[in-house]
């Protein structure tokens, strides 16, 4: 069998704590790829990692991740989405999306 085929059930028969793991570290690149593309975005060219753009990765990362384990993102593996879930995630994104403006607003980022 191809490896495609036999990913999926190798990650469902994980422990619980390898799929909190692999989730986490799953958001901690989200983090960086999302503002690394927000500075595309905004400065319309690929910039480097450097000072600059490490100190709003990582305002990201130490915001989101807490934010997502209180929602209680981590608690469960999600298979099925129902409405719940979705909402519980969209709470999560808004709570951080404001927190991250803010923090980013007050103490601004050069360049």
């Amino acid at each position: 069998m191809s490896l495609l085929t036999e990913a999926p059930k190798i990650i469902i028969n994980l422990s619980r704590f390898a799929k909190k793991t692999i989730a986490i570290i799953m958001d901690l690149g989200l983090c960086i790829l999302c503002t690394w593309l927000a500075f595309y975005l905004r400065l319309e060219e690929f910039i480097e990692i450097n000072d600059i753009t490490f100190l709003a990765v990582l305002i990201s990362i130490s915001l989101a991740i807490p934010i997502f384990w209180l929602v209680g993102l981590y608690k469960t593996m999600i298979r099925f989405a129902g409405s719940s879930i979705i909402f519980t995630v969209a709470v999560a994104i808004f709570s951080y999306q404001l927190l991250y403006f803010g923090v980013i607003g007050i103490y601004g980022i050069d360049g």
